[in-house]
């Protein structure tokens, strides 16, 4: 069984190790790393190489941010992104698939839709907060190839 490899990028770190804990349970082969800021997501995805990304499209602008600006925060999920794609491009390496979970389901905008739209073109999964364990487990095992939970090659 080949080790996988996922990075966590959610500010709020106790939502983030309970990802880790029920992506980690329900498939054994994976391995979860968290990153709680953008400055550390960067750093992370440019020392190792991540099977997946778990992204939280508000991850706030790494020098100065204003928590009340939303835009702000679609906008640094967007950039965020972009330096994930600029770092595998200067290190020849293929983009990982990534899952965007965002807790802004009603407030659609037009920054809104512009970002969801960016995301979706990209292919990137979208997962509504709060985030449902086992919608997360389905898209990771999802666009890593792996068989769904339960099914008879599920493990091994």
């Amino acid at each position: 069984m080949d080790r996988r490899f996922a990075l966590l990028v959610e500010d709020n770190r106790r939502q983030a190790e309970l990802w880790k804990a029920q992506l980690e349970l329900d498939i054994p082969e994976l391995t979860a790393e968290i990153t709680v800021t953008a400055d550390q997501a960067v750093a992370s995805f440019g020392e190792k190489v991540y099977d997946v990304v778990v992204l939280d499209v508000m991850m706030y602008p790494r020098k100065t941010w204003n928590e009340s600006d939303v835009a702000y925060g679609f906008l640094s999920g967007v950039a965020l992104h972009q330096d994930f794609s600029h770092i595998c491009k200067k290190q020849g390496r293929a983009l990982p698939p990534v899952i965007i979970v965002s807790a802004i389901q009603g407030a659609r905008t037009g920054l809104f839709n512009g970002a969801m739209s960016y995301f979706s073109r990209l292919g990137c999964k979208w997962i509504d907060k709060p985030v449902d364990p086992d919608e997360l487990v389905e898209a990771v095992r999802e666009v890593l190839g792996l068989p769904e939970e339960g099914s008879r090659d599920a493990h091994g």
